[in-house]
């Protein structure tokens, strides 16, 4: 699988999104994974693996992508054999990792970084490649040869809009994921690029689904802006989830899927990942684990268990503030929550109000009906 990672600006924790789940697919799953730094001016997803030695590094995307443009203005001809030697020729470098299986982790850099680095970068037409010189074909040739070698693709895109955003984000992965901090210029300048996949032509033609799963980043849920916000970023994002046709629980999904902000991270490159034990549910680390589940589609039967689940504690907690008597405790409790029915529940309230604290109506029927009302909201199914 084939999955780039995009933010519209830096400083979101993209790149450092990226190394996670890299050392978290290689420690805990086995998987072989290949990393691509397409972050051509401002590469440096390596610098997240110390043990890995740039100044050694031979060539990267930029030469393979000069290589085959090169053949081609010479008037070469090349057909799928001679285009796949071309992709076998990239220098692919491996990032040693100690891990317990056989997990790996290797890496494409952005290029050979010496002298000539950014004259190769900035002469590169990228227009001229994919519609002149058939790079489209191309490119779909390297998909199919990279996934015969590895179970993932990770893609470190480059942040805005540029001219070879549209390769990064559509041609290239099977699935998008979008790392956006908590203001608007992040959420909106994303969602742009998000909407852009889905109206792609390449998209609509059925050559890929529009698969993106967007996902909160650097979260202080403690900010008295929190909620609000996380209610905007929701309305922004769901048709976009939901265009992907996955059938998972959107509450839940973003409920589980933003990256809280974690002072021990937030300087210098560090990855967070180790195979020491098992992830616990409340860590930091626990994200990439259901980020993980829904990129395999794993995550629906989760989605659904862990609903019932959640329901079972909800009607748990709430029928005990009403054994209890406590009906202002079980109405607080209630408005918290996302409720279908709220003018059944409004209903309850004035009778409780009306009724001078159940003074003058049955305590047993009105504990029942608010009972009901409970098993309504959260019974087990959706």
């Amino acid at each position: 699988m084939i999955v780039t990672f995009y933010s519209y600006k830096g400083g979101v924790g993209r790149t450092q999104t990226v190394a996670n789940m890299a050392t978290y697919l290689a420690f805990y799953h086995a998987q072989k994974v290949l990393l691509i730094d397409w972050d051509l001016e401002a590469p440096g997803l390596d610098f997240y693996f110390p043990q890995f030695e740039r100044e050694k590094v031979e060539g990267g995307l930029i030469e393979m992508l000069v290589s085959y443009t090169d053949k081609i203005r010479s008037g070469k001809e090349l057909d799928e054999n001679k285009v796949i030697e071309i992709c076998k020729n990239l220098t692919i470098n491996n990032i040693p990792i100690s891990t317990e299986n056989k997990g790996k982790i290797d890496f494409v850099t952005a290029g050979k970084y010496d002298n000539n680095y950014i004259s190769k970068i900035n002469a590169f037409r990228w227009d001229d490649f994919y519609e002149n010189l058939d790079g489209r074909t191309f490119l779909e040739i390297w998909k199919q040869e990279l996934k015969k070698q590895y179970d993932w693709i990770l893609i470190d895109s480059r942040t805005g809009e540029n001219d070879y955003s549209g390769i990064c984000n559509i041609l290239m992965p099977d699935r998008n994921v979008f790392i956006i901090a908590p203001n608007r210029q992040n959420v909106e300048g994303t969602y742009k690029m998000a909407k852009k996949i889905q109206d792609s032509p390449y998209t609509k033609q059925g050559f890929r689904k529009p698969i993106v799963f967007p996902v909160l980043s650097r979260v202080e849920r403690d900010s008295p802006d929190f909620e609000g916000f996380m209610e905007y970023f929701k309305k922004r994002f769901l048709p976009i989830l939901e265009a992907g046709d996955l059938n998972i629980n959107t509450d839940i999904y973003f409920n589980e899927t933003y990256i809280r902000y974690n002072k021990y991270l937030a300087i210098n490159e560090r990855v967070s990942i180790s195979q020491k034990g098992s992830i616990s549910s409340d860590s930091f680390e626990k994200v990439y684990e259901v980020l993980y589940e829904y990129l395999v589609d794993n995550r629906r039967e989760a989605n659904e268990q862990a609903l019932i689940v959640s329901n079972q504690e909800i009607r748990r907690r709430i029928f005990e503030y009403i054994d209890a008597s406590d009906f202002v405790g079980a109405f607080e409790a209630l408005d918290a929550l996302p409720i279908k029915n709220k003018a059944i529940l409004n209903l309850l309230k004035r009778e409780f109000i009306a009724s001078d604290n159940l003074s003058n109506i049955s305590i047993q029927s009105y504990i029942s009906r608010l009972k009901l009302f409970v098993m309504m909201e959260f019974g087990n199914s959706k």
